[in-house]
């Protein structure tokens, strides 16, 4: 299994099977069977393998019981459903295990998991700030399965140097050990990671490595999720028809397999590409669907809320907006991350209903966006300031905004926005651009 040989492994445990009568080693054999539906089938009837495998254990075999209901609670995560997630969680629970248990980091941020999967980040999130610190501290080395969950609850509270080292070393360490049957996991995190840390090439070059792997190892889930990543990478480097095609594939295969955290990837990269194209009306229908349809649990619907606020925006339809803003902002106060608070600013702006309101907000976006993070967002957060002072005459401070802003598309790759803010640049009739003295001028060093 560890090798990436599912069909060897499901052969193997189906002829295991017939040899004992060991509830502990049927236990086992039910961990393998449900890995292996997960990648090849649904993970909804991944989580009820394991859910009717632990719960004769609780007595005999309480730690094993308790890894696998938290696998289940993975499960119930890429399911997209709450309800199957509580029920593990209180599986767990029942078990009793002592304060000090090596599990309580991961039972504490799979807790938060499932809480941030009912729609209560405020909840969620600080036992998953907590775990990530614990397992920061500990000198206990911890299995790959474990590794992964750390680093995707990183991704939970919008770290993403954390989640990108995390998957790095473990990506490092598969390599090593021939852990070929974890790596596109490893690499699906690390593209994604890179990818909010707007280095687009390199989480191309991990995700595109990715699906090489799952795809000989027969990870059809896996395959899903990073298409869906990569369709997001097209629809953000202009590569129109490669976003449609991946996409495409994503939604036929993962939604015919109930696995919505794929499935949320294809609705926000179409989402994007429509809002990109000037398709305003198509991008908000898109991403509004997705806050209400089958992927609306996941955490990447919060993530596209900003840009179904510009849609809504450019649509003229504001009042759309609202509902959905407070989801993301909700969230980005759990999160407490800088670029999140300064997205929530940037969409408030879009939002304000004068001039005065939309300035400061725009300007105080800017100024948080200073303490890091998610550098395509900042570009975007300048982008859209700079085309507002342009509105606004205040064509000086427009070029300073709008300039950065394309520094910060072309290193990245994302031609489309870099043209762009090309395009307003030459609207604003910009050179050499300098902060102008009046009161948008950017604080020191924005």
């Amino acid at each position: 299994m560890d090798a990436g040989q599912l069909l060897r492994s499901r052969a193997l445990a189906d002829r295991a099977a017939t040899l004992t009568d060991d509830p502990r080693e049927h236990a086992r054999l039910a961990g393998v069977r449900a890995a292996i539906e997960f990648e090849q089938g649904s993970p909804r009837a991944a989580h009820g393998i394991l859910m009717a495998a632990a719960g004769p254990l609780s007595a005999t075999d309480p730690d094993r019981s308790a890894s696998m209901l938290l696998e289940a609670v993975r499960d119930a995560w890429f399911a997209g459903a709450p309800e199957l997630a509580a029920q593990a969680i209180d599986g767990v629970r029942a078990l009793g295990l002592p304060a000090g248990h090596r599990l309580r980091p991961v039972i504490a941020a799979l807790t938060g998991l499932a809480d941030l999967l009912a729609g209560d980040p405020a909840r969620g999130l600080p036992p998953i700030h907590a775990a990530l610190a614990a397992a920061r501290r500990s000198a206990e080395p911890a299995g790959p399965g474990e590794r992964l969950i750390m680093a995707s609850m990183a991704f939970m509270t919008g770290d993403d140097e954390t989640a990108a080292d995390l998957s790095a070393r473990l990506a490092g360490d598969c390599r090593a050990q021939g852990l070929i049957g974890w790596l596109p996991h490893a690499l699906q995190n690390l593209a994604s990671s890179l990818l909010y840390l707007g280095r687009f090439q390199d989480a191309h070059a991990s995700a595109a490595e990715a699906v090489r792997v799952a795809e000989d190892t027969g990870q059809h889930h896996r395959v899903d999720h990073l298409q869906g990543v990569l369709a997001w990478l097209a629809a953000v480097c202009g590569e129109e028809h490669e976003c449609a095609e991946l996409a495409g594939r994503v939604r036929a295969h993962a939604g015919a397999h109930g696995n919505v955290s794929s499935l949320a990837w294809a609705v926000w990269a179409q989402g994007l590409l429509a809002l990109r194209q000037g398709r305003a009306r198509a991008a908000l229908e898109e991403l509004e669907d997705g806050l209400t349809g089958a992927v609306r649990h996941q955490l990447t619907t919060t993530l596209f809320v900003p840009d179904l606020v510009e849609a809504a925006v450019r649509c003229e339809q504001p009042e759309r907006a609202g509902g959905p803003l407070a989801r993301f902002e909700e969230w980005a106060a759990a999160a407490g991350r800088p670029w999140a608070g300064a997205v929530a600013l940037r969409c408030r702006a879009l939002l304000a209903g004068s001039a005065d309101a939309a300035g400061e907000l725009f300007a105080e976006a800017v100024r948080l966006h200073q303490d890091g993070g998610r550098p395509f967002e900042e570009a975007r957060t300048r982008l859209l300031f700079g085309e507002w002072l342009r509105r606004t005459r205040r064509k000086s401070d427009a070029g300073l905004q709008l300039g950065r802003a394309l520094d910060a598309f072309e290193r990245a790759g994302a031609h489309p926005w870099a043209a762009r803010a090309r395009a307003e640049l030459r609207a604003a009739a910009c050179g050499a651009a300098r902060p102008a003295a009046g009161r948008w001028r950017a604080r020191p060093g924005c």
